[in-house]
């Protein structure tokens, strides 16, 4: 989404995904319904956190935004909707009917396929680490109880994670509204776009990041501000990792789209790749598809 979808970037970006779910796809580990039901997330989150968290919640025009710009994604991905949508035989006549039906949709599917099990709880033990990563070792727990408390009790469920301490909720909430509260009456607007990534190096076609995704220097050029400087200092005294580190790890030189996903799948698929970019520019992916 910080790209155009007419954009070089965004289309590859597709491409790739879909080589790397083309595997899983084939063997039947990931299913159509699987495919949907990710791509309502991306639907159906954002606005509802804006609703409860943000300064002010989307406007009609934003969410039906939202709608059109991931069903061209979920066509790109050849997501089929029929069978499963309510509303897929007859069609959409904007983006607001599809996000409204693809919602009602993952709704009854969570009610179906969200059952507590070890297969959910193990990308939830390596990623709520990722996201406490920064909390001092006297207030891991806390901070654990705080991102369990954001989750809703199905996922919580599946996750099988414990309920969260009634006092990290308490927290959490309360300071949510504040940042709301700061944001809408206190803040200014941005006086200038904020970019992640850089353009891609007109002689390589790599592309490094500004800053890190994440707790890990990814993709970031080890200058002598990046590497040296007094954010570095201080991320190296906590134990973490500064740019430059690891190189073959974390890949300081850039990356290209065909290097994108597991180190075993790293150059793979370049082929089908360009194959797959032809067919969705020949598909219409930046135009409307209602």
């Amino acid at each position: 989404m910080l790209n155009p979808p007419n954009s070089e970037r965004a289309v590859r970006g597709i491409a790739r995904m879909n080589f790397l779910h083309s595997k899983y796809v084939k063997e039947g580990s990931i299913s159509n319904a699987d495919l949907l039901y990710t791509l309502s997330v991306f639907v159906t989150e954002p606005p509802r956190f804006a609703h409860l968290y943000e300064w002010r919640p989307m406007n009609d025009m934003e969410y039906c935004a939202y709608g059109v710009f991931w069903k061209s994604v979920g066509d790109a991905m050849g997501i089929e909707y029929k069978g499963l949508l309510a509303r897929a035989e007859t069609g959409w006549k904007d983006g607001i009917e599809f996000a409204d039906d693809i919602t009602a949709w993952a709704l009854s599917y969570e009610v179906q396929a969200m059952k507590p099990s070890t297969v959910c709880k193990r990308p939830a033990d390596a990623l709520i680490p990722m996201i406490t990563y920064w909390a001092p070792g006297f207030a891991k727990r806390f901070a654990f109880e705080v991102v369990v408390s954001l989750l809703g009790g199905r996922a919580r469920e599946a996750f099988m994670l414990p309920e969260p301490d009634v006092s990290a909720a308490a927290m959490i909430y309360s300071l949510l509204a504040i940042r709301r509260f700061v944001l809408r009456y206190l803040c200014l607007p941005r006086f200038s776009e904020f970019k992640r990534l850089r353009d891609p190096d007109p002689k390589t076609g790599r592309i490094t990041q500004h800053i890190p995704y994440g707790n890990y220097p990814f993709y970031i050029e080890p200058t002598l501000w990046n590497r040296w400087g007094p954010g570095a200092w201080t991320i190296w005294l906590c134990g973490g990792k500064v740019p430059g580190d690891n190189p073959e790890e974390y890949m300081p030189q850039g990356y290209l789209f065909s290097e994108i996903g597991p180190r075993n799948r790293m150059g793979l698929g370049i082929e089908e790749m360009e194959l797959d970019v032809k067919k969705i520019k020949a598909g219409g992916f930046a135009g409307c598809p209602f």
